[in-house]
């Protein structure tokens, strides 16, 4: 406490009030500057302990980040010391790493010269970085947790686009209460955690959990998988498609660029609908690289996705030349198969689309790590119904007469054994590479990713 002349007080709250009308960006920092004015000589007349306790499992999750490569920051609204003590129960600071407390343009410079630092930066510190100050854009950069007291909603939601347009960081942002929404909403992926403060902020978010400690299985498992099972669907695709398109390519060698079907038309257009569309999908849904229980202890495991180690140009080019080349061997094993007989275009279609599904599955198979009953069955129920759609097209053909129609020839291909021999040397030949590379990474780099 402090007892005040009636003079000083009238003269501190004419300024007061005079400084509560600017309607200028300083006017937080000149309101703060004159309240200390005030709070000075002060009088210890009682003392009052409010503890506002963490939720379970928080040090434990903030460590697992840490150890998965990710920075961690903490915006708060409380004074320094508050801030100092949460991130000290909390383990937000990296034990063996030295801290380092920014309040101007020469501590910044300082920092920048090293890296791994627990870093706190102070409001003149806040302010430098939103100007783009690049000696502490840089020390950031390098910094292990940062720390960033005294900020208002706006201001956290400020920091955070400093952060996504001068760090080039993708930005998660976590909080559960009405003054994180800003934040929230500013981050490439906001999260909400509904507790005692509300649902303001699970309302505003794009995912909502209901304790902090989910966090570590929201990003380290889920996270993970999701990025594991996009980056293998979307050049599963890519492969696909540029296969689907050289076997037509190479059959224009030999039909004098007319622009002749190879293989039935109605077949053709469902093909990548029906046929070959469920597997990539339901894989892309259950498939896992590794359980739930490896990622959550080794949370090193996060940097896969973290640094996009799976979806690059090198896997872009593999995939698709991959996917060339088995339309190669689709398509000129059954040409010389059929070499100099008197199979029908309708036959050498049979034979290709056999090989396609074929390969497209064998190719999808090698790519699945998570194996269980209803894949397995999926797989096979794409490749009987293959066999189904051609006994039914040729018999409704058949029924309607037109020119030179397919009756039986499903029947006719299959009794023939250079069929069989066709297609197994087709599977075997088209998949050698991939599974030979597969075997030698999984033999030189046992436990990663090697597809």
């Amino acid at each position: 406490m402090k007892y005040i002349p009636q003079e000083e007080f009238d003269d501190f709250l004419h300024s007061y009030k005079f400084l509560m009308e600017d309607a200028s960006t300083e006017r937080e920092k000149m309101l703060s500057e004159k309240a200390d004015e005030l709070e000075k000589n002060l009088k210890l007349s009682g003392v009052t302990g409010i503890e506002d306790r963490l939720q379970d499992g928080v040090p434990d999750t903030l460590c697992a980040l840490r150890e998965a490569g990710i920075q961690v920051w903490v915006l708060t609204g409380d004074k320094l010391e508050t801030a100092q003590n949460i991130a000290t129960s909390s383990g937000l600071f990296h034990p063996q790493r030295l801290l380092k407390v920014i309040e101007n343009e020469a501590d910044a410079e300082e920092a920048s010269e090293s890296a791994g630092l627990n870093i706190i930066m102070s409001p003149a510190a806040i302010r430098l970085a939103q100007e783009g100050n690049s000696y502490l854009i840089e020390a950031l950069k390098k910094a292990k947790t940062v720390l960033c007291y005294r900020m208002t909603p706006s201001e956290k939601a400020t920091m955070v686009n400093t952060v996504k347009k001068k760090i080039k960081g993708n930005v998660l942002a976590i909080g559960d209460g009405a003054n994180d929404v800003p934040m929230i909403q500013a981050a490439h992926v906001g999260i909400g955690i509904a507790g005692k403060e509300g649902l303001q902020a699970a309302m505003a978010c794009d995912f909502a959990i209901a304790r902090f400690k989910f966090l570590s299985r929201l990003l380290l498992v889920h996270g993970h998988w999701s990025y594991y099972r996009l980056a293998n669907t979307f050049l599963y695709f890519l492969y696909k498609n540029a296969n689907a398109v050289f076997i037509i390519f190479y059959y224009q060698f030999f039909c004098g660029a007319s622009g002749t079907n190879i293989v039935d038309p109605i077949w053709g257009v469902i093909y990548p609908i029906i046929f070959t569309s469920a597997q990539p999908v339901v894989v892309g849904v259950l498939d896992q690289d590794f359980d739930d229980k490896t990622l959550m202890s080794k949370p090193e495991k996060y940097v896969i996705g973290r640094e996009n180690q799976l979806y690059r140009w090198k896997h872009f080019f593999i995939d698709v030349i991959d996917g060339i080349y088995q339309a190669a061997v689709i398509y000129y094993v059954t040409h010389l198969t059929l070499f100099a007989s008197d199979a029908s275009l309708w036959e050498m279609g049979f034979y290709i689309a056999t090989s396609s599904i074929l390969v497209n599955s064998g190719h999808l198979a090698l790519q699945v790590r998570y194996w269980h009953w209803r894949l397995v069955a999926l797989f096979c129920f794409f490749v009987f119904f293959q066999f189904g759609y051609f006994f039914t097209e040729c018999l409704t053909v058949g029924a309607n007469m037109i020119p030179d129609p397919p009756v039986w020839m499903p029947i006719h291909a299959m009794r023939d054994s250079r069929f069989w021999y066709s297609q197994v040397i087709t599977v075997i030949v088209a998949l050698c590479p991939r599974f030979t590379s597969m075997c030698l990474l999984n033999s030189l780099k046992p436990g990663q990713n090697n597809n």
